[in-house]
């Protein structure tokens, strides 16, 4: 069933005022592109023969030394609950190390049972749907049975399953796409907070977090992570300062110029 209808509130950041201290405030955890969809929007490519690699407790170490104990660790990449005994168990590894905050997934919501059953494992854990998927606008909707699991069980436990912005940005798959009518943060970078790939990089955009250019380096798994927001500021300092004014002289969205940029960054 298509419908622009949202029937699902929209969802927004858990986390209020600055978002970048002496740790972060939130964070991404990308575990890779696998997916069971191959949506022309994703910005990850994600498709069912992409790759994935569970977040281990190196990396979830790396993880609790880079984000505020209270803070918003945010998983997602290809579909999180394709492999689920491994998100359930990075959960309790996060807890057990003292993480109190809430943890958003998001996810296309195919997988219902599976949806919930996440959402059933931890009380402070959040799942936000795709718009795109959730209300069938330029993407193959969800199966009726899925629909219809996830809006009786919102209807049984509100606040927990949100629908995201239906914002795209020109990176990924949906660099190729002509998504001239539809919105892509006002033509501005939205100064994400950074991704911990399940490899230990961590990148400082999630949306180009297959690309491996150096001006998203923000570290990798030897690295102080102490220096990772100072290093997440001047990323940002210089997307404002360099990459939004090329783009304003180009009349080019900034992330087209950020993801083709080959120069070293300065």
């Amino acid at each position: 069933m298509c419908t622009t209808e949202p029937w699902l509130p929209f969802h927004e950041s858990r986390i209020t005022g600055e978002k970048l201290g002496a740790r972060f405030r939130e964070l991404h955890l990308y575990h890779g592109s696998k997916c069971n969809r191959a949506c022309d929007f994703c910005t990850v490519s994600g498709h069912p023969d992409g790759w994935y690699e569970p977040v281990r407790a190196p990396v979830l170490d790396r993880a609790l030394g880079l984000v505020d104990p209270d803070g918003n660790l945010k998983v997602y990449g290809g579909e999180p609950t394709l492999e689920l005994a491994d998100l359930p168990d990075a959960i309790r590894y996060l807890r057990a190390g003292g993480f109190t905050g809430w943890i958003t997934v998001f996810s296309n919501g195919v997988l219902a049972d599976r949806v919930i059953a996440l959402l059933e494992a931890d009380a402070r854990i959040e799942v936000v749907l795709n718009f795109s998927i959730a209300t069938g606008v330029d993407a193959e909707p969800l199966p009726a049975r899925s629909r219809r699991l996830l809006a009786d069980y919102a209807g049984r436990r509100p606040g927990v399953l949100f629908l995201s912005h239906p914002d795209l940005v020109p990176v990924g798959r949906g660099a190729d796409g002509a998504w001239t009518d539809r919105a892509d943060f006002g033509g501005a970078c939205p100064h994400c907070c950074p991704a911990l790939t399940s490899r230990g990089q961590l990148h400082a955009c999630p949306f180009a977090v297959e690309l491996a250019l150096p001006q998203y380096d923000l570290g990798g798994p030897e690295s102080d992570p102490r220096e990772a927001p100072d290093r997440h500021r001047r990323f940002l300092a210089w997307i404002d300062e360099v990459i939004v004014l090329t783009a304003a002289d180009q009349q080019r969205h900034p992330c087209q110029v950020c993801t083709g940029w080959r120069e070293a960054k300065g």
